[in-house]
């Protein structure tokens, strides 16, 4: 499956990731993508270190990922709070039960934020995409100024990228920025880095199942062409 690493893949990324804070700002493409030799060796071979899993978990399973521990806020209290002491002794990552992306899950679809990440130095959050009960895609957030640390632990794990392309971000004031898109293309996986997306100071990643993101973007095509009916 061909993926291009366009404004396609991004307007479905900011539909189905971004629509809960609002997009105050777009991303436009500057120029054509530009390969290192590294990046071009990478794209003949194909993405070797292409990974089945996130964070261990795998795509297209059911989602068996466990909850965090929580315990009361005091003895005399009914609410409860995330356990961090027991936290401690966990392995993996668990679902965070008090994020509102738990709370207000219904079905077999959603997203939930995951806790008991691996400590990369910075703060990020990251929320595991499902539907119909299978894992289908992650999703990071983290401050621009982190992103190129971030880009760095993603080389070291997953190999070099397969493409690298230079955008101009339009903020809403009208201040435009240079930033980067980083995409590591596979026959099952994928993984899109924006530096700046939804706000100025903002970054995001999007780690997916190439089957499902299609279909994001079919449904998205589909939705459009038929609003488009009613003019």
């Amino acid at each position: 499956m061909n993926f291009h690493f366009n404004s396609s893949i991004k307007f479905a990324f900011v539909a189905t990731v971004l629509v809960s804070t609002g997009v105050f700002a777009q991303a436009l493409p500057k120029k054509a993508p530009s390969r290192s030799p590294a990046q071009t060796q990478a794209a003949e071979k194909g993405w070797v270190k292409e990974p089945s899993s996130f964070l261990g978990i795998e795509f297209k399973k059911p989602l068996t990922v466990q909850n965090c521990p929580t315990t009361y806020i005091s003895q005399n209290s009914k609410m409860v709070m995330m356990d961090f002491e027991a936290l401690k002794s966990m392995d993996g990552v668990c679902i965070d039960t008090q994020d509102i992306t738990y709370q207000y899950q219904r079905g077999d679809s959603g997203k939930f934020k995951l806790s008991n990440l691996p400590n990369l130095g910075f703060t990020y959050k990251v929320y595991l995409n499902f539907k119909a009960g299978l894992v289908t895609s992650f999703t990071m957030e983290l401050d621009q100024s982190d992103f190129s640390t971030l880009l760095n632990v993603f080389k070291d794990r997953y190999g070099a990228p397969t493409s690298n392309q230079t955008y101009v971000f339009k903020a809403k004031n009208g201040g435009e920025f240079n930033a980067t898109e980083v995409a590591w293309k596979g026959k099952n996986t994928s993984i899109y880095m924006y530096e700046r997306l939804g706000r100025l100071d903002e970054s995001h990643v999007l780690i997916t199942d190439n089957e499902d993101l299609q279909a994001e973007l079919d449904s998205k095509r589909d939705q459009r062409a038929s609003e488009a009916q009613k003019f």
